[in-house]
């Protein structure tokens, strides 16, 4: 998860909480490990002196996988919680991060088709052969991630629905048919994942889609630093 996140994390876990998942236990842990070593694999392509239409196609097609699949297992649980009621505001924020992380999985998706139609007949074949090899791994990973996530919450099986709509969303992004035939996963979940959904306010409830003008500010290293004091564009965008 991006550093910009963490801020979620202040609501339910103090500093050194929060420090250790995101310096120690998500430098470790071997699922996100293996996603990291993949999906760079391609990013790295990129570094080379001249990179080929092919190698910007794959880089492209790692990251659809990984904004339209892969960041979305984790935010199951606050997105059904939020739609309970439950960490609303925690959920409010998460709900915006999938909104982005859509939107950059679409524009990324349909620049990709843009390369894949400058391919040779070869190249096509050999791309398609590597993309689902690539699915297939990173899915799989997921899988064992979700099962680790959320085994004891026993919500691993509509997890693992959830991921195989989302790896479709990917592929679906790409140009590409459904890979995966997913069964209906839960509702509420279903519903704080459509970022086309109409925005509400329930004044009963205290649930709420929040929107505000954009007011922008530069970032600095220090607005990131929450040990000793609260950054001032924390108090003033949250």
């Amino acid at each position: 998860m991006a550093r910009s996140y963490s801020y979620i994390f202040t609501t339910i876990l103090n500093n050194k909480e929060t420090n250790y998942l995101l310096d120690e236990w998500s430098e470790e842990e071997p699922h996100l490990t293996k996603k990291a070593q993949y999906i760079g694999y391609f990013y790295n392509k990129l570094l080379q002196k001249s990179p080929s239409t092919v190698d910007r196609y794959m880089a492209k097609v790692a990251s659809s996988f990984l904004e339209s699949a892969l960041f979305y297992s984790g935010f199951y649980y606050p997105l059904l919680l939020a739609g309970q009621g439950r960490m609303t505001q925690s959920g409010a924020i998460i709900y915006k991060i999938t909104q982005d992380e859509s939107y950059h999985g679409s524009a990324v998706g349909l620049t990709a088709q843009y390369d894949y139609e400058l391919l040779t007949d070869e190249q096509k074949e050999y791309v398609d052969q590597l993309t689902y090899e690539l699915l297939e791994i990173l899915y799989e990973n997921e899988v064992h991630y979700s099962e680790m996530l959320y085994g004891k919450l026993g919500l691993t099986e509509d997890v693992i629905n959830y991921v195989q709509y989302n790896f479709n969303r990917a592929l679906a992004n790409l140009g590409k048919e459904d890979y995966f035939d997913p069964k209906p996963f839960n509702p509420i979940v279903n519903n704080q994942t459509n970022v086309d959904r109409m925005r509400h306010v329930d004044f009963f409830s205290g649930k709420a889609d929040y929107e505000k003008s954009t007011n922008i500010k530069d970032l600095k290293d220090e607005d990131f630093k929450f040990e000793d004091k609260e950054s001032a564009l924390v108090d003033e965008f949250l």
